[in-house]
């Protein structure tokens, strides 16, 4: 987790927190909050991903977040995760804007934010601002479920 505010993880602490908290401690604010990502075959704990009330240049909208596992990156998991996440917030949250605050080094996840549609709309302080609006969003997912 290069970029995390947290610092740098080992694999067990992440996978403790995953097992004893992740799930239960934002109930209080969902449909905002993280959830565990598993694969669909095998129930396999790939790392998690969510939505977060985020706040950039003045307007508030749901905010992306997710992280993959080292040993499970490069599978298309984040992308994946991210997809869903955009989906929940536009159709069933009813949002305007989807934002990702990431750090301009973390080529991966600027990758994933580009493969679901946000762009680069600014760079606040030390992340850049990728947003997508919800015209963006009808017409990228124009004739999909």
């Amino acid at each position: 987790m290069k970029y995390s505010t947290c610092g740098v993880l080992s694999y067990e602490t992440v996978m403790q927190d995953l097992r004893d908290n992740l799930n239960t401690r934002f109930a209080a604010i969902l449909p905002y909050g993280e959830r565990m990502a598993v694969t669909k075959d095998e129930g396999v704990v790939v790392g998690w991903c969510g939505l977060k009330l985020g706040e950039a240049l003045g307007a508030k909208a749901p905010e992306v977040t997710y992280s993959i596992l080292p040993p499970h990156r490069g599978h298309g998991y984040a992308t994946e995760c991210a997809m869903a996440m955009r989906n929940h917030a536009f159709r069933e949250l009813g949002a305007c804007q989807l934002i990702a605050l990431i750090h301009p080094e973390n080529s991966p996840s600027i990758r994933v934010a580009r493969r679901i549609g946000l762009r680069c709309v600014g760079e606040p302080e030390t992340s850049h601002l990728y947003s997508m609006t919800r015209a963006m969003f009808v017409e990228a997912t124009a004739g999909t479920t």
